[in-house]
């Protein structure tokens, strides 16, 4: 093998190193060890360098089947002979109570999830009303994330503790800035907000 040619065969392996590596730092989103992320744009978790595509807080292997939509926030799901409600976590939708805005939340929870969607769930607590507070996936997919990249559910600082905050707030962030659903409001009355009055 010629000097010219190892030569070269060495500076076409640095080059596409080096712009391997440079790929890898430019995509957006912080990875956790294993390389894997939360897309805060669509709301998937997936991974890079050969991670696993499981998402560091443990959602359930188990599966639910969706049985219907409460509001914009609560779905009723079904497994085996078990119903429960869960309240999804991290965020608040507006209430029906608040004009078109509660119903655009519900219709969009009900376009994410019609009724027989599969669905598995990252469980963080119960709340005082007995409901199952949890992260709703599908098909890879966080939800609740997805609702408030849309405008139609906001942050729930209150209960931020146990969630992806950076991605969440992220989220909310973007969709503020486009003056997406909830946001083209001129002044926004935040769920909580609304409930105590």
């Amino acid at each position: 093998m010629s000097l010219f040619f190892r030569s070269s065969l060495s500076a076409i392996s640095l080059l596409l190193a080096c712009s391997l590596s440079f790929a890898a730092q430019a995509h957006p989103g912080r990875t956790n060890a294993e390389g894997c992320h939360t897309d805060r744009s669509s709301g998937t978790y997936h991974c890079h360098n050969g991670g696993s595509a499981t998402p560091a807080p443990t959602v359930s292997a188990e599966e639910w089947t969706v049985v219907s939509v409460g509001d914009g926030d609560s779905i009723r799901v079904r497994r085996g002979d078990e119903t429960t409600t869960v309240r999804l976590s991290c965020i608040d939708a507006p209430e029906l109570r608040q004009g078109v805005y509660g119903e655009l939340a519900r219709q969009q929870l009900q376009s994410l999830l019609p009724v027989n969607t599969i669905v598995s769930l990252r469980p963080v607590e119960t709340d005082r009303y007995g409901r199952l507070v949890a992260e709703v996936f599908h098909q890879g997919s966080n939800v609740n994330l997805a609702l408030v990249a849309s405008g139609h559910a906001v942050v729930y600082r209150q209960y931020l503790g146990n969630c992806d905050a950076e991605a969440y707030l992220a989220a909310e962030a973007i969709s503020q800035q486009n003056g997406l659903v909830f946001w083209s409001q001129a002044n926004p009355v935040m769920p909580w907000d609304f409930r105590r009055r």
